[in-house]
């Protein structure tokens, strides 16, 4: 007679060290653009739904907590990622989570690492990420203020979690394909962002698809905008980039970060600007700002963002080679970049 199967087969396991692992295959959407490779925004996804299915043993909790008007909840204050190698259909993904958690439980930093696992047990680092989560009290609409978690959070946590976090652990120098980008001399950086000139803005208009379980929009929104917006201006100066069937170069986004300051909800109109913050020979870094625009057309600043992209070119299944920037694009930044300095 078969064994009974396991009541919840679909959720991961916790380690003797306390760190969720959790694997899956990738679908077709994890897929999209022209590398057909896994972009940081899944990632960044990935990153709340593992958060998100390690904590189902406090399920019930939580959802009465989030629907009951209880007027506390949990937020994403900022999440941060770095690719490393990339993954394609057919490999098996694993994540690994360990939780941390301050004192009163009203901060719970999660630190990720997902790896490719090959048919004989090769683990191959695919990318990292951090996340910090925190506990408000609702004082208005979309409005909070720094809470305590509810007990059944803190105390779950203080048995699952690893204490607080020190620096996270960095990979053994040349691990992953995107640790090897020839560093080159930097043409241009700004230490603080400056709200003018940006290089484009645009306005997302939002509903309540966009809102989860506690009611404000998905922290994962936000980089997905940042990439929204940066690949519409790269193919306005680089068309053929994305619709030359013989062009084999991609621009990849190999770091990303996002940092929120206060919360949107459903039908806000979401304004994001992006800004030249540094570039070198092969490296571009963008900053992104992200507003709340006002039934009197004022902007309340929700949120501030980074990405870092490296041009590459493929050639059928060697990895890709790292390629200077286009011309393309840097004549139409060092316009500015003289008007900034």
């Amino acid at each position: 007679m078969p064994d009974a199967p396991s009541p919840a087969p679909f959720l991961g396991q916790v380690t003797d060290d306390h760190e969720y692992v959790d694997r899956f295959v990738l679908s077709f959407k994890d897929l999209p653009g022209t590398g057909r490779r896994v972009p940081l925004t899944c990632f960044n996804t990935w990153m709340g739904q593992t958060r998100e299915k390690s904590i189902h043993p406090i399920a019930a909790g939580i959802r009465g907590l989030f629907t009951t008007g209880a007027g506390v909840a949990a937020v994403t204050r900022g999440t941060k990622l770095r690719l490393y190698d990339e993954a394609a259909l057919g490999d098996i993904l694993e994540v690994r989570c360990r939780a941390f958690q301050n004192d009163d439980g009203s901060r719970c930093d999660g630190e990720f690492t997902w790896l490719a696992i090959g048919a004989d047990g090769s683990q191959r680092l695919l990318a990292t990420g951090c996340m910090e989560t925190a506990f408000v009290r609702l004082i208005g609409f979309g409005v909070g203020q720094s809470a305590p978690a509810p007990d059944f959070w803190r105390l779950f946590f203080a048995e699952h979690s690893c204490g607080m976090p020190g620096p996270q652990p960095t990979p053994p120098p040349g691990v992953g394909l995107y640790t090897r980008v020839p560093r080159t001399t930097p043409l241009f950086r700004r230490e603080v962002p400056q709200t003018k000139p940006f290089l484009c803005e645009r306005t997302f208009e939002t509903g309540q698809q966009d809102s989860n379980l506690v009611g404000n929009l998905y922290f994962a929104h936000y980089a997905l905008w940042q990439e929204r917006l940066a690949e519409a201006w790269f193919f306005r100066h680089l068309p053929g980039l994305y619709r030359d069937p013989r062009e084999h170069r991609e621009l990849v986004c190999v770091a990303l970060e996002v940092r929120h300051i206060r919360e949107a909800m459903p039908f806000d109109s979401i304004r994001l600007r992006m800004h030249l913050l540094a570039l070198e020979t092969n490296l571009l870094s963008l900053h992104f700002d992200a507003f709340r625009v006002e039934s009197t057309g004022a902007l309340t600043k929700l949120a501030v963002g980074r990405c870092d992209y490296v041009l590459v070119e493929r050639s059928g299944a060697a990895d890709p080679r790292f390629l200077a920037l286009p011309s393309e694009i840097l004549s139409v930044l060092t316009p500015l970049m003289e008007e900034t300095h």
